[in-house]
């Protein structure tokens, strides 16, 4: 997504067998995911490069800008950063928040 703020809506999407994170947002955009289908991602290898969403990391992220609502992540390779990012999401604590209603 482009760089510096931004509002996107993100529906119906498959992200399938990429090396590179399946959408990456800026630090502070407001973007509303939904329905979207995203595995396989970091086929590269770089461990950095493998997240479903990665958000760019800011001291001023607010989480409730990007909405998760019933995507489908699977076998995505990002990097584990304890309290901070799993396989799918990366920097999820300025991802995840109550406005999401999102399984896992």
């Amino acid at each position: 997504m482009a760089d510096g703020p931004c509002q996107v809506t993100v529906t119906d999407v498959r992200i399938l067998a990429s090396g590179h994170n399946g959408i990456r947002c800026t630090d502070d955009a407001t973007v509303r995911i939904e329905s979207c289908r995203i595995e396989d991602i970091g086929t590269r290898g770089d461990d950095r490069q493998g997240y479903a969403i990665f958000r760019q990391r800011q001291r001023t992220a607010d989480a409730a800008g990007i909405t998760l609502i019933g995507n489908t992540f699977a076998s995505n390779r990002g990097r584990i950063v304890a309290g901070k990012s799993d396989r799918n999401l990366g920097n999820y604590d300025q991802i995840v928040d109550p406005t999401d209603a999102q399984p896992g």
